[in-house]
């Protein structure tokens, strides 16, 4: 997904994201599914949890980057070659938090992002280091990367998921490196 360069292209995407991923997550949740395993031993849950707690990160640093504050970026504790790590901190943090109540957040989380963007100046969310904590990313990016990308790769991993479960476990010829059939 190529990143936007227009706030009106940012707040299209991010709208578009967002609502493929919230119809994803009707489906699990009309389902029973939060549980279901999606990626990499995490649960779609667990995946709910990441993309929740990365958009809300970065609804902090725009916030205090506003503020003339430089905040520690992944997050205090963790560097930028520490995200598995910080992922999986995030995956045991929010181990009960129920998903309506991580969607709930994401949503919101998203909707400040966007209102931090309508009140950036053109220059504060088109060019990169107008805060400390963007380094080489125009703020525009950042909240692409860390909403609308994330979000549209959860759908993703979710979505496939779901067909991966309805398919049923695979075939002794599926196991043997042939296709597995996707579900409709």
């Amino acid at each position: 997904m190529t990143p936007p360069a227009t706030l009106a292209e940012l707040e299209r995407d991010v709208e578009r994201a967002l609502g493929r991923l919230e119809a994803e997550l009707d489906a699990v949740a009309d389902a029973g599914q939060d549980d279901l395993p999606c990626v990499d031993g995490w649960t779609v849950h667990d995946v709910a949890a990441v993309r929740t707690a990365w958009a809300e990160m970065t609804r902090d640093w725009i916030a205090a980057g506003r503020r003339g504050e430089a905040p520690p970026t992944p997050a205090a504790g963790y560097g930028w070659n520490q995200t598995p790590a910080l992922n999986a901190a995030i995956v045991t943090r929010e181990a009960a938090t129920p998903l309506d109540e991580l969607r709930r957040r994401l949503r919101a989380a998203t909707a400040a992002c966007l209102a931090h963007a309508r009140d950036l100046d053109g220059p504060d969310l088109l060019e990169p280091r107008r805060f400390a904590w963007t380094r080489t990313w125009p703020v525009l990016r950042w909240i692409h990367a860390n909403t609308t990308a994330q979000q549209e790769k959860a759908r993703t991993l979710i979505r496939r998921a779901r067909r991966a479960a309805a398919a049923g476990p695979p075939t002794p010829e599926h196991r043997e490196g042939g296709a597995a059939p996707l579900a409709p």
